[in-house]
C-alpha cells in the first residue's frame, strides 16, 4: 500500500515541469485571440506554461494559433466543440503544473498578473486550499472602464471570504469573482470535482460555489486583468440561456440548504429576479408561444 503511494507521489511530481500553467479555451476567437496572446508575451517561459484549448472554432482560429505551436512552453489541444466546461477539464489534464491560472479567450492579462506569474513560487502561495483572484478592468466597446472588484468594493459591502462565508456573498452579490483573474491548485479539483459540463456558461460559478463551501478565498488588491464587457453583442437565446443556468443554480442551494431568514431574503431575490428576466426575454422572443 505504502509503495502504490510513493509511485503515484513520484508519477505526479514527475508531471510537474513548470511552477504554474495558463490555460485557454478558445472557441471561434479570432477577432480577439491575438490580442489575449500578445498580452502575455512576457511571461517566463521556463516557468509558466501555456495551454491552449481549440473547443471545435469553426472560423480561423486555429489558423491564428498555429504559429505558436513552436513555443517550447506552449501546448495546443484541438478537439471538437465541447462546451467551455468540458474544455477547461481537458485544458487542466493537459497541465504540466499543479497551479492554474485561467484567461479567457477574449480578456488580457495586465502587467500586474504577469509580474505575480512570472515571480509565482509555492512559498508566495502558501495555501494550496485557497482560491486567489484579484481586481478587474471592466472596459466596454465604448473604451470607457470601471473596477469589476476592488479593496473598497469588498470593505463597503462587507464581503468576507472565509469559506462557507464567501458561499453565502456569492449567492447574494452574485460572481464577483472575475475568472482571468483567479489562480488555485489542482488539489481543490480532486476535492469538489471538475467544472460541470452541464452548465454551458455558468460553469464558473457553479465551480466557484462549490469550492467555497470547503475553501477559503483570497483577494490580491491589484487589476489582474482587462475584461471587455460584450453583454451588448449577447443573442437574446445567449441570456435566455444564462439566466437558465443561474435559476438552476439558485434553485439547488435552495433545495440543499436552509438559509437563515435575513440571507435567504437576497437568496430568494435574485432568484426571482433572474426568472423574471428569463421569462420577458421568452416573452420578446415568442410572444406567448412559450412554456415557462
Amino acid at each position: 500500500m505504502k509503495l502504490i503511494f510513493l509511485l503515484r507521489k513520484f508519477m505526479k511530481n514527475n508531471k510537474v515541469k513548470y511552477d504554474l500553467s495558463i490555460i485557454i479555451c478558445c472557441y471561434n476567437s479570432s477577432n480577439f485571440i491575438e490580442d489575449t496572446l500578445e498580452s502575455i508575451k512576457n511571461i517566463d517561459q521556463n516557468k509558466i506554461q501555456v495551454v491552449i484549448l481549440n473547443d471545435g472554432s469553426n472560423d480561423d482560429t486555429y489558423d491564428k494559433l498555429k504559429k505558436y505551436k513552436s513555443n517550447k512552453n506552449y501546448k495546443l489541444i484541438t478537439q471538437p466543440n465541447k462546451g467551455l466546461a468540458i474544455a477547461r477539464n481537458e485544458a487542466i489534464k493537459n497541465c504540466d503544473s499543479n497551479w492554474i491560472s485561467i484567461l479567457d479567450h477574449d480578456d488580457k492579462y495586465t502587467k500586474e498578473k504577469i509580474n505575480i506569474c512570472n515571480q509565482f513560487s509555492r512559498e508566495s502561495f502558501k495555501n494550496e486550499k485557497c482560491i486567489y483572484f484579484g481586481n478587474a478592468i471592466i472596459k466596454d466597446l465604448n473604451g470607457s472602464s470601471k473596477s469589476k472588484f476592488s479593496k473598497n468594493h469588498k470593505i463597503k459591502n462587507k464581503i468576507n471570504l472565509k469559506k462557507n462565508y464567501c458561499y453565502y456573498e456569492l449567492l447574494i452579490h452574485g460572481c464577483f469573482l472575475v475568472s482571468s483573474t483567479v489562480i488555485f491548485n489542482k488539489d481543490i479539483i480532486n476535492e469538489i470535482g471538475n467544472f460541470d459540463k452541464q452548465f454551458i456558461i455558468a460553469c464558473d460559478f457553479d465551480f466557484f460555489l462549490r469550492a467555497s463551501k470547503k475553501f477559503d478565498f483570497k483577494y490580491i488588491d491589484s487589476p489582474l486583468c482587462e475584461w471587455i464587457n460584450r453583454k451588448t453583442q449577447l443573442t437574446s437565446k445567449k441570456k435566455i440561456d444564462v439566466y437558465r443556468e443561474l435559476i438552476n443554480i439558485y434553485q439547488r442551494e435552495i433545495n440543499n440548504n436552509s438559509f437563515k431568514k435575513l440571507k435567504s431574503i437576497y437568496i430568494y431575490t435574485n432568484l426571482i429576479k433572474y426568472s423574471l428576466k428569463k421569462l420577458f426575454l421568452n416573452f420578446l422572443k415568442y410572444g406567448f408561444r412559450f412554456k415557462i
